[in-house]
């Protein structure tokens, strides 16, 4: 519950509705992992904040250098677009489902990229990235505040 609600689910009737999509996406075997990689981003995010770490709003493509990071984009910005209007909808099913298929880039990204590089630029620009998938998640759950 505090997963919907920590995402300003503030209707009641909605927050069933993504408890209820939650319930059914939690069964995928990629859920688990997935979560636990966004609790990552989350604490990474966390660190740059308590390190007083400049993030942009937005994502410079021509920094996206290493093809971990930049399939990760692309995916994300992919979800972003098909996960529009099934929110809208309220089709959170089909919308976490399509969240929970970007875990095999998202563990490419963690076992390739270094995101606290030396280059300010480049940190920035992969924290950001970092940032604009939290946003995404969080616009329906806080994956983490789930429980394992």
């Amino acid at each position: 519950m505090r997963a919907v609600l920590a995402c300003a689910a503030d209707d009641m009737h909605d927050a069933q509705q993504r408890l209820v999509a939650l319930d059914t996406i939690r069964t995928m075997p990629d859920f688990e992992p997935l979560a636990a990689a966004f609790k990552r981003i989350k604490n990474i995010l966390k660190q740059a904040a308590k390190n007083t770490m400049v993030i942009p709003d937005t994502i410079d493509n021509g920094l996206l250098t290493d093809k971990a990071e930049r399939r990760l984009f692309e995916h994300v910005t992919a979800i972003e677009r098909q996960n529009a209007p099934l929110v809208q909808k309220r089709h959170y099913v089909e919308a976490l489902k399509n969240m929970v298929s970007i875990k095999p880039d998202a563990d490419t990204f963690f076992e390739a990229v270094m995101v606290m590089v030396e280059q300010e630029n480049v940190r920035a620009n992969r924290l950001a990235l970092l940032a604009y998938i939290d946003r995404l998640f969080c616009s329906l759950i806080d994956f983490s505040q789930l429980q394992g």
